[in-house]
């Protein structure tokens, strides 16, 4: 009898662990699709933005880009980011002392109110945010991975970058 429930409450463990090992590797798998989701959206934002500001230089040369991101570009309905909420603002846009930032200041979504997107009309750069929840090293390949960037930080060299361009 002893035996029977040994290898029962082996069973049992083996079985938990089962469950928790496929629970995490779906997990990996939905962050994964979710990553590849939120790259295409992106992506889908940069290519309107080309277009855009090509009819922009067109009409009038002397802007380079549009101010903002119209979300009625998008005849399917405006990019969003897989990885976050959808409660929150879809774009923000760089302010005139951001206008060298290559990179949002805050590129982890950390509240409600962190838009999905990040534009800067100065230098005609769209970037996703990550959500929160990742370990920095995490977030950081994350950010990289959607934005197809290789930044080292989350927010160390945000200024620097931001002086060396202004020179």
């Amino acid at each position: 009898m002893r035996t029977v429930l040994n290898w029962l409450g082996l069973l049992v463990v083996l079985l938990v662990a089962a469950g928790i090992i496929m629970h995490e590797l779906h997990q990996r798998a939905r962050t994964s699709d979710h990553r590849i989701d939120a790259r295409l959206e992106l992506r889908r934002i940069e290519r309107q933005l080309t277009l855009q500001s090509e009819l922009l230089r067109r009409r009038q040369a002397e802007r380079a880009y549009p101010l903002t991101i119209d979300p009625t570009w998008f005849p399917d309905g405006a990019p969003l980011n897989p990885m976050l909420d959808l409660d929150r603002p879809w774009m923000e846009i760089a302010s005139v002392d951001e206008r060298f930032l290559l990179h949002p200041i805050d590129r982890v979504a950390t509240t409600s109110e962190t838009a999905m997107y990040w534009y800067n009309p100065y230098l005609g750069i769209v970037r996703s945010r990550v959500p929160q929840g990742f370990d920095d090293h995490d977030a950081i390949a994350c950010y990289n991975d959607v934005n197809d960037v290789d930044v080292s930080s989350l927010t160390g060299e945000i200024r620097h970058l931001a002086l060396t361009e202004a020179r």
